[in-house]
């Protein structure tokens, strides 16, 4: 009897444990029409399971083999390996694919969708870009950047006639760069860029050229119209035409008389509110004193108020200057002016003196002026010019020395001046040789003695008055030279006292007498009687 051997199969069946790809990478980046290596997913099952990629999307790859040419944009995402039998089923690590393009844009729109607006409505542009990496987006108004930010980027305006133009979205990151134009037309009524002039001077055989830049929206029609004595003539022009600036001119060689008038231009487009200016063309003229004068007088009491008042005729209308003639200082200004007027607050002794108006234009491209003068007299006591210093009141002079004694005043009318010399021993009274310089408001009195003598020595008195008010006195005390003598001081001291107290009161008593007379020949005046201050 034989005997039979045989071999059991045992079959164990598994579903996958672990799903490898190969090559072992989780991330890939290419650029667009790249092609990305071949990823193959494996797994160890019983039965062997079926392999298949599946995208994030839902979309479905049957094969082990993850397989990407010429790789798009849309292709990008996670993707993952499924394997899986009737024992099991298993999804690899997630595969990123990165597709790297140039920057795009998406649209570039308006708020409405219409690129031709009405002026003053607001509205807004956007425009979506896109890319990988993310772009930089910037929004231009012809070359000028309004907006960089954002996605979409987006600029609101309140549109004018100047905001017509070309209007340009740009993207651009490491791959590439895009742009994208879209053409603004803002609707508005014909307006200029800067104020017109009313009034042109031309000069005699010159030549006239009026240029006028305005802004408009849809294209302007033009018409210029010369008026003169109630007739109308039309006159031909040049114009430039832009897409919202515009440009007419007129342009005529060797003006005669019969040209002078009113040129008229009108402007329209279709919008409300036509341009309508009217040009004045008159014949340059250089300019003329009309008229100068004082307001209240020429001549003033102190403190009073001065207004000054000129007119002048000319064209172009000229500018008016006020001048300090003895100085040359201009003291005020009026540009493009007929009249003016220059006002002293209060009016103080050194304001006396000529004051000149002087009136400037320009005829042929060169300055051309006219001026005339005034005097105005301000009325005033003699006293101090505080503009120089004094002399010492106590003056050492050497034997044999040179004494210059020199005082400065103001007054006006023109002063009486008198010096009187008292010795310092022997108390009698000297004449004494000086010399006056009259200048208007500006005096000069001086002493001098060369070789002075002990006769010389003693209180040299100044006395300087007119009919305005009281008298200006000064005494100077001239001694010898290192002279330390207290009681000489003191008696010089009391000498110049008695001496200013003497012609004091005698130039007063004779004052009151002149300024009594004074009243009653100009009783309708009334003057107050000051110091200069």
């Amino acid at each position: 009897m034989g005997t039979s051997k045989g071999h059991i199969v045992i079959i164990i069946n598994y579903g996958p444990n672990q799903v490898i790809l190969s090559p072992n990478r989780t991330s890939y980046t290419f650029d667009e029409n790249s092609d990305v290596p071949d990823i193959t997913c494996t797994a160890d099952c019983q039965p062997d399971c079926t392999l298949t990629w599946i995208k994030q999307t839902g979309q479905v790859i049957s094969t082990e083999i993850l397989s990407l040419k010429e790789t798009q944009r849309n292709q990008a995402g996670t993707y993952q390996c499924n394997a899986s039998n009737d024992f099991g089923n298993m999804v690899s690590t997630d595969v990123t694919i990165s597709v790297r393009y140039g920057a795009e844009i998406k649209g570039l729109t308006i708020d409405g969708e219409n690129f031709t607006i009405p002026e003053h409505v607001e509205t807004r542009l956007a425009c979506e870009i896109d890319g990988i990496p993310k772009p930089n987006g910037r929004l231009f108004y012809n070359d000028e950047e309004k907006q960089s930010s954002g996605n979409p980027i987006t600029y609101g305006l309140v549109p004018l006639c100047n905001d017509t133009g070309n209007y340009t979205c740009a993207a651009e990151n490491s791959i590439g760069k895009s742009n994208q134009t879209k053409e603004l037309f803002v609707l508005c009524s014909p307006r200029p860029v800067a104020t017109l002039q009313s009034r042109i001077a031309v000069g005699n055989d010159s030549i006239l050229e009026i240029n006028v830049i305005f802004l408009s929206y849809p294209q302007p029609k033009i018409s210029w119209t010369f008026i003169k004595n109630g007739s109308n003539e039309i006159v031909r022009s040049n114009n430039t035409i832009g897409i919202y600036q515009h440009v007419s001119s007129i342009y005529i060689t060797d003006m005669k008389t019969p040209q002078y008038g009113m040129y008229v231009l009108k402007v329209t487009n279709g919008i409300q509110n036509d341009l309508k200016h009217t040009f004045e063309v008159l014949p340059q003229h250089s300019p003329t004193i009309l008229r100068l004068e004082i307001l209240n007088g020429n001549t003033v009491d102190e403190r009073q108020s001065v207004d000054f008042l000129c007119e002048v005729n000319g064209y172009p209308v000229p500018d008016i200057s006020w001048i300090l003639s003895s100085t040359n200082t201009v003291l005020k200004k009026d540009e493009h002016v007929f009249k003016s007027n220059y006002l002293i607050p209060k009016a103080n002794c050194l304001h006396t003196g000529s004051y000149r108006c002087q009136g400037i234009n320009v005829i042929d491209g060169e300055l051309v002026n006219a001026f005339s003068e005034i005097d105005l007299f301000v009325l005033c006591s003699a006293r101090i010019d505080q503009r120089y210093q004094e002399e010492l009141e106590d003056i050492a002079v050497m034997e044999n020395g040179d004494l210059n004694i020199r005082v400065y005043i103001l007054a006006y009318p023109e002063p009486i001046i008198i010096w009187t010399m008292r010795h310092s021993v022997t108390g009698q009274d000297y004449t004494v040789n000086y010399t006056n310089s009259f200048n208007n408001v500006e005096h000069i009195s001086t002493v001098n003695i060369t070789e002075v003598s002990t006769k010389d020595y003693g209180v040299y008195t100044i006395i300087a008055y007119n009919k305005i008010g009281p008298p200006y006195v000064k005494s100077f005390t001239v001694k010898p030279q290192g002279s330390n003598n207290r009681s000489e001081n003191n008696l010089f001291k009391s000498i110049g006292a008695s001496v200013g107290a003497f012609f004091f009161i005698l130039i007063v008593a004779g004052l009151t007498i002149i300024v009594l007379k004074t009243m009653k020949r100009r009783a309708n005046i009334k003057r107050d009687l000051f110091w200069y201050d």
